[in-house]
Parts: C-alpha cells; structure tokens; sequence
C-alpha cells in the first residue's frame, strides 16, 4: 500500500504534469513533490513563506533550515523547492551521453524527473536572476551515486546558464536558522495588537534602551518598557518579536 503511494510510474508522472507541478512563481508555483508524496516517516516541514506567501513543501530539517535563510534575505524574491528538471528526456540523455544510469523508482523501475532542492530568484541593483542549490549533508558527498546523480544536475543546469551549487550542514548556522524560525510566526499581530498606538513607542523605547546598556536581558528591558506603558508583558514580547521579525 504504501509502495504504491510513493512510487512513480508514467501514470503518476502524467498527473503530477497535468496538475503544473514544477510550473508557477510566487504563491502560484507548484512543487513537483509534496509532503504527502513522501513517507510519513520523513523528516517534512511546511512552513508559510514570507518572501511568497505560500505554504512550502521541506523535506528535510536541513531544507528548512537553508529555507529560513532565503526567506530571511531581503535579495531574495522568490523561492522554488521540488524544482523538477524537466523535460525528462533532457536528463535521460545527459546521463546517457556521460555512462551514467538515470534515477529509476525503484520499485516500479521507471525513469522519473529528478529534482533540485531550490530554484531562487535574487533581485541584486534592480537585476534579477534565479540560482539553483542542492541541499545535501556533507557526509553524503563522498557517495559515487550521489556524486553521479550531482553530475547531471550540474550539467542540466549550466546548459541554462544557471549558477548550480551544493549546500552542506557547514554553510547554515543552525544557531541562526533556530533565531530565524522562532521568529517566523511572529510577523502576524494579534487583533488586540494589530492597530496599537504603542507600536511606535515600544520600538522607540527598545532603541534607547539597547543604547544605555542598562539592561542584562531582553526580558528584562521588556519588563521595564511594559510598565512604562501600562501594558502587558506578554503584549510587549509579542510586539517587541514583531518588530524583529519585520528587521524594524
């Protein structure tokens, strides 16, 4: 039953075609693959998207973390995961033409797309450009098959004049992803909070006292600027994090 789920044939590569998947941008695009199209067992996230507004499909903890990166960048205005690398035929003769074997299911045996993690647009000057990465664990690098399969993504993508590279565990900061994430559901106010006059007292406050240095903590200048205002500390927290998350 579940080999039935997650395997490819022409068939399901057929519907996945007729739905768009791979085709779209923005909170239009469709990813070729989907939480659901992979074992429950896997390690899936689908966070919602600053940069597009949309739900995105993560595969790994190390594909969202590299995620909260790109949606962190303001150079960064669009975000693609589960990019396939269609059409199939284009892999299928790369692979063959450097002796390569072509990813199969490896239960139906079929030759299905293969896919890049990420497919980013970047706005730098008033330019745009779209770049693809690869996420992969460093201690996967020394695979032949995985370095095999590598090849004929970079070779897919260097025909489109695309900049194509890996990214490791060694390149995110987990520290940093973690800071990131936690402040990723805080862009949104509560209706209490939404249209608060204080907004702009509390930012101001925040910048003087990160200024004097009086305080050890950002908990405990909250507390302060809480009673200042005859707010709630919980109130202040929730729009002290709003304003971080906005980069005020």
């Amino acid at each position: 039953m579940a080999r039935k789920k997650y395997s490819f044939d022409e068939k399901k590569i057929q519907k996945f075609l007729n739905e768009g998947r791979g085709k779209g941008t923005g909170p239009d695009y469709e990813p070729w693959l989907k939480v659901q199209d992979v074992p429950a067992n896997s390690r899936t996230h689908r966070p919602l998207g600053w940069t597009t507004g949309r739900l995105h499909h993560l595969l790994s903890d190390l594909e969202r973390n590299y995620f909260f990166y790109l949606d962190w960048a303001d150079e960064v205005v669009d975000i693609r995961e589960q990019y396939p690398l269609l059409p199939l035929e284009e892999t299928i003769s790369i692979a063959a033409e450097i002796g390569i074997i072509h990813p199969r299911d490896p239960h139906t045996k079929v030759r299905s797309p293969m896919t890049t993690d990420f497919y980013i647009t970047v706005e730098r000057n008033g330019s745009r450009h779209c770049i693809a990465r690869t996420i992969k664990p460093s201690e996967k690098l020394n695979n032949k098959r995985v370095l095999e399969k590598f090849e004929i993504e970079r070779r897919y993508w260097k025909a489109r004049g695309i900049n194509w590279g890996i990214v490791t565990e060694r390149e995110i900061s987990k520290t940093v992803a973690a800071n990131i994430k936690n402040l990723h559901s805080k862009r949104i106010l509560g209706e209490n909070l939404k249209d608060s006059p204080v907004i702009d007292d509390v930012l101001e406050r925040i910048f003087v006292g990160l200024q004097v240095q009086q305080h050890t903590s950002v908990s405990g200048l909250l507390g302060e600027i809480s009673k200042d205002l005859d707010m709630s500390v919980g109130d202040c927290r929730a729009l002290f994090y709003y304003l971080a998350a906005k980069k005020l």
